[in-house]
């Protein structure tokens, strides 16, 4: 029982050295596929699942090759990911109203609206701004950014 778990031990060893010896290919294969900065990413994911499938690996199976095959079901999940989320962004963007302001308008008018019963703040130095002058200073500034 002993002399399996050597073995076992030692080829574990054995699969982390050869694996760790490539990291430097591993990343170069990534990085011209997602990016460098993906890269590194995949390469630390794919690692966890190789501690956590390396077992099941067959004796005679190459596991650089296999993690190869790992790298690019990762990179394929990646692009997979990548394109769902652009999806979001294009649908939202679509969604989204071109200016805020109608709505920016809709709730200065609102506040005009409401007169005199908006409290108003008084300092010493200065006098408060008309609703008015708020408003079109309000709007002023929409217009500049929009």
């Amino acid at each position: 029982m002993l002399e399996h778990c050597a073995t076992a031990t030692e080829r574990a060893s054995t699969l982390t050295e050869q694996l760790l010896g490539q990291r430097a290919a591993f990343l170069r294969f990534l990085a011209a596929r997602v990016g460098p900065e993906a890269a590194e990413d995949i390469l630390q994911s794919c690692y966890l699942k190789l501690i956590e499938k390396g077992s099941r690996l067959e004796k005679d199976e190459s596991v650089v090759s296999w993690f190869y095959t790992v790298l690019r079901h990762a990179t394929i999940d990646c692009y997979r990911r990548n394109a769902t989320r652009d999806r979001a962004h294009e649908q939202f963007a679509a969604e989204a109203p071109v200016s805020y302001e109608m709505e920016a308008k809709a709730n200065i008018c609102q506040c005009l609206s409401m007169g005199d019963r908006l409290p108003i703040m008084r300092t010493r130095k200065a006098q408060p701004p008309t609703t008015r002058a708020f408003a079109s200073t309000v709007l002023a500034r929409l217009r500049r950014s929009g």
